[in-house]
């Protein structure tokens, strides 16, 4: 109760105090000592003068209280706070947001270099399987060629073996020779059958090898 009477006297005070500024300036625009352009001056500087001297609490309301003296009331630092608390969870969702991105970004960068090293084995196996159809190739060549050589191989024998027939014959015809000198000349008869066999032996040995 004390407080609030002192309270109440004090907010009588100020207001006489103001309404005895108010009527001196009413008082010296009504005389006219004053110019226009002075008023005007005046009376923003009583004001404000007035209101400067006001205490916390003259109001009901603390915004009003603050309002009075140029300063900052609670409803507006309350706004004040909300917006900065606004801005700090946009930044925070900001933050998250390029987090969440920067892991999007690694795991696409590891998707790819996973679907690289995928290409390259593929490549290797390829390359593996295009090397065995080129060696099969090569083999299946190689049997043709051999095939071939095979059915030619008999006219090549025969042609290969004519030297050794001729020279057979030619043996068979220098015994005929021989054994018609050994009957036209019988002096001769021992000596050519001493070494007849040696010779034909000899002489029909290689023709044979050469067979």
């Amino acid at each position: 109760m004390q407080q609030q009477e002192r309270r109440a006297q004090e907010v009588a005070k100020l207001r006489s105090e103001a309404a005895a500024a108010a009527a001196a300036a009413a008082a010296a625009a009504v005389s006219g000592k004053r110019k226009r352009k002075g008023q005007q001056q005046e009376e923003p500087q009583l004001k404000q003068q007035g209101e400067s001297e006001l205490p916390w609490g003259f109001f009901d309301d603390f915004d009003k209280d603050a309002a009075a003296r140029g300063e900052v009331g609670p409803a507006q630092l309350q706004q004040q706070l909300q917006l900065l608390n606004e801005k700090k969870r946009q930044l925070v969702a900001d933050i998250k947001e390029g987090r969440q991105e920067a892991v999007q970004e690694r795991q696409d960068i590891r998707a790819f270099v996973n679907q690289v090293v995928q290409l390259q084995a593929e490549q290797q196996q390829i390359e593996k399987q295009l090397s065995a159809i080129k060696r099969r190739a090569e083999e299946f060549k190689q049997q043709q060629l051999l095939a071939e050589k095979c059915k030619t191989e008999p006219a090549d024998t025969e042609h290969a073996y004519k030297p050794a027939i001729s020279a057979l014959g030619a043996v068979e015809m220098a015994k005929t020779e021989k054994h018609q000198q050994a009957a036209a000349s019988p002096s001769h008869a021992t000596e050519w059958s001493d070494s007849e066999s040696e010779v034909d032996d000899d002489l029909t040995w290689r023709a044979k090898s050469l067979v």
